[in-house]
């Protein structure tokens, strides 16, 4: 009777794990593409390939690649930076060459070139191949959830934001549009609440539902009370995993246990991934010493993590687990003569920047090169504690 009740046991707890369905994601914050940046990736015989060139590979062996695409891509207007971005479609293409597969629209710089600018970024995704929401040619196409099945799981994804920086956009039936939310007042709004409802119903058909929420202000470190709140309540609408963009620097990745027993994971700031904010060498309070920049904004908008996690379903439960960070970090450097004032730019895990054999003339020749290996060292050992996953 015994030995029947053990092997009863291994019975089922194998075939548990024969059914069990588990998808490898992978998620970056900003994809950003500041002039600078942008001219020098054209610059180069890749062109925006090469971004991507030293990091596409954390991308290669997962199910599911994320990003948050932050600049309106119109091939018909010049590239340009900030305050109103805009990028060419070889920037999609570059995406999804180095392995990202889906892009969240909805940000405060979607709107960057109005109408055009959105019509521009669909025609451009949709012939990269990338899947996508949080923008539309109506409304109603903009607020719709995208669902998608990889290895057996039903996933839902969802793209909102806050903001678009003040453009007037119509809400017209026939005119395009990005997913956006008010956030601004003491209270929750009618669309704050529209949008929890939008998570409820996804969730309602589908098994994993990943939100994607532009939110919150630039810079800080950690999210307010009144939006912390709003995740939560992100969570116990049905949200599995919530992945916050716009802070451009990290912040906590936390579990939050619902009433109905579910564990959300909640990513409160992915910061950003590409972009041109690494100015570290460029603060105009000189001389740059390590103790001036080690904890300042410029350096931590460089410094970004590749997220890895995995979603398993069992039955009709969802866990997200093997929850890790890889870290990276955006190095600028001049290239041209020092007249010139050009920059270049090289996305690196900090790993790899450390290595005693690290050996770019570009980077290593820098100037203040030991002070930025001390830097790096320093974010790098510090990391595990902002955002309180192992790497």
């Amino acid at each position: 009777m015994y030995r029947f009740i053990i092997f009863f046991i291994c019975f089922i707890f194998s075939h548990s794990i024969m059914f069990a369905q588990t998808v490898h994601v992978t998620a970056v914050g900003d994809i950003m593409a500041h002039l600078e940046l942008q001219k020098y990736a054209l610059s180069q015989l890749n062109g925006y390939d090469c971004l991507f060139a030293d990091v596409e590979k954390y991308f290669k062996n997962d199910d599911l690649s994320i990003a948050n695409l932050e600049v309106p891509i119109c091939d018909s207007r010049q590239i340009s930076g900030y305050p109103r971005f805009n990028a060419h479609s070889e920037l999609t293409e570059a995406v999804k060459k180095a392995g990202i597969e889906l892009v969240s629209l909805a940000n405060n710089h979607a709107y960057d070139q109005t109408a055009d600018g959105v019509r521009g970024t669909l025609d451009a995704v949709n012939r990269a191949g990338l899947m996508h929401a949080g923008i539309g040619l109506t409304p109603n196409e903009a607020r719709k959830t995208l669902f998608f099945d990889i290895n057996g799981v039903r996933f839902a994804f969802l793209s909102v934001t806050f903001s678009v920086n003040n453009i007037k956009m119509p809400e017209k039936p026939d005119k395009p549009f990005v997913n956006i939310i008010n956030m601004y007042g003491k209270e929750h709004s009618e669309s704050e609440n529209a949008f929890l409802q939008s998570v409820t119903q996804a969730k309602q058909n589908a098994d994993a539902v990943l939100v994607a929420l532009h939110y919150g202000e630039e810079y800080t470190y950690r999210p307010s009370e009144k939006d912390t709140e709003y995740l939560f309540m992100l969570a116990e609408a049905g949200a599995d995993v919530i992945l916050g963009h716009h802070p451009h620097v990290l912040h906590k990745a936390i579990n939050h246990k619902t009433k109905d027993g579910r564990d959300v994971f909640i990513v409160k700031s992915l910061g950003n991934f590409i972009s041109g904010q690494a100015r570290y060498f460029s603060i105009k309070s000189k001389p740059l010493t390590f103790d001036k920049l080690k904890d300042c904004t410029e350096v931590r908008t460089a410094e970004s993590v590749i997220l890895k996690f995995d979603i398993t379903k069992s039955g009709d439960k969802i866990t997200v687990t093997n929850k890790r960070i890889i870290p990276i970090f955006n190095v600028r450097f001049p290239i041209g003569d020092k007249d010139d004032e050009s920059y270049g730019y090289r996305l690196l895990a900090m790993p790899t920047l450390l290595d005693k054999n690290f050996s770019d003339k570009r980077i290593t020749e820098m100037e203040h090169f030991d002070l930025l290996k001390k830097l790096v060292r320093f974010r790098y050992n510090h990391l595990e504690g902002i955002v309180e996953l192992p790497y």
